[in-house]
């Protein structure tokens, strides 16, 4: 069910309930182009303690089999 506007590019935005997966959280990081990284300067902050530890945690509670402690986010 469409939950309202919330597509992107290509298709329901994956932080929107629409989506329905279950969000944790991580660090918003630098943004495209305009703090001078490129396009996707973000995209592996999520496996870089050094970068994003609250998101690399929550990765490691999820391949661990702890998703039950991951700190979790509300949808966008």
């Amino acid at each position: 069910m469409d939950q309202g506007d919330d597509d992107l590019w290509f298709g329901k935005d994956p932080a929107s309930e629409a989506f329905g997966a279950r969000r944790f959280t991580v660090d918003d990081g630098p943004r495209p182009f305009i703090d001078g990284q490129g396009p996707t300067p973000a995209h592996s902050n999520y496996f870089n303690p050094e970068k994003d530890l609250e998101s690399a945690d929550n990765i490691a509670k999820i391949v661990a089999g702890q998703s039950d402690h991951i700190k979790v986010e509300r949808w966008r």
